[in-house]
Order: structure tokens, then C-alpha cells, then sequence
């Protein structure tokens, strides 16, 4: 019979992982409004000339980023559903799995927190920065 205390354990992981999984989708979606953005300055052809080659750089950068958080924001969600469905088992391969998401993203590489200093804004009301709150 389980004690109140691995109750208690369960019931909130169970919590913290609901709440990571409606965070991540949160995520998800504002990283897809980001895509829509920047394709939508794009078709608009905003830049010319160098800027242009320069934003469609910044861009394909940038969503392939986004997309590789995507992927580790769902191996997370499932490295976590699976620590749960095993909480009682071992807790060392748990911890491995998650070192290898760590691993993983660190040899990505982080979200190019330079990107919005490589282009110059545009004038237009239709930039992305000014969409997002001039991020």
C-alpha cells in the first residue's frame, strides 16, 4: 500500500508535468506564430538587396532553431511521462536520459540570442520585432 508521502510525490509530479506539457504548448504555438511572421515579412519582401539574402539567412537560422526546440520541448515531455510511469525504478538511467537531452541542445547550440542585431528594423508596421513587442 503506498504511503501518503509518495501520494503526495506522485500528485505533484503529475502536476509538473501537466503544467510543462501546457507550457511547451504555449510555446509551440508562439514559436509557430514566429514562422508565420517571419514568412509573411518575407513574401512581403521587406529587405532588398543584401538585407533580403541577409533576413532569408536569419530566417532558415531561425527556424531551424525553433524547430529543434520543438523537438527537444517533446522528448522532454516524454522523458518526463516516462520518469513517471517508472518513479519507483531506476532513478540513475532517469537521470541519464535527461543528461542526454542536455547533451544534446548543448551541442546544438542556443537559440541565437544575436539574431535581432544582425538586420536593421524596418520602417514598416509589418515588422516581426514590432509585432513581438520589439524583441
Amino acid at each position: 500500500m503506498a504511503g501518503q508521502g509518495q501520494y503526495v510525490e506522485t500528485t505533484a509530479m503529475h502536476a509538473s508535468i501537466q503544467a510543462f506539457e501546457n507550457t511547451a504548448q504555449d510555446l509551440m504555438n508562439a514559436m509557430r506564430q514566429l514562422k508565420q511572421f517571419l514568412d509573411q515579412d518575407a513574401s512581403a519582401q521587406i529587405y532588398q538587396g543584401q538585407q533580403a539574402n541577409a533576413f532569408n539567412q536569419v530566417r532558415t537560422q531561425v527556424e531551424a532553431d525553433l524547430n529543434l526546440a520543438g523537438q527537444k520541448l517533446s522528448d522532454m515531455a516524454a522523458k518526463m511521462k516516462d520518469v513517471f510511469g517508472n518513479y519507483s525504478h531506476n532513478d540513475g538511467e532517469a537521470a541519464a536520459e535527461f543528461q542526454k537531452l542536455t547533451d544534446i541542445s548543448n551541442s546544438a547550440g542556443s537559440l541565437n540570442p544575436g539574431v535581432s542585431g544582425l538586420l536593421p528594423a524596418p520602417s514598416g508596421s509589418s515588422a516581426v520585432a514590432s509585432r513581438l513587442g520589439g524583441i
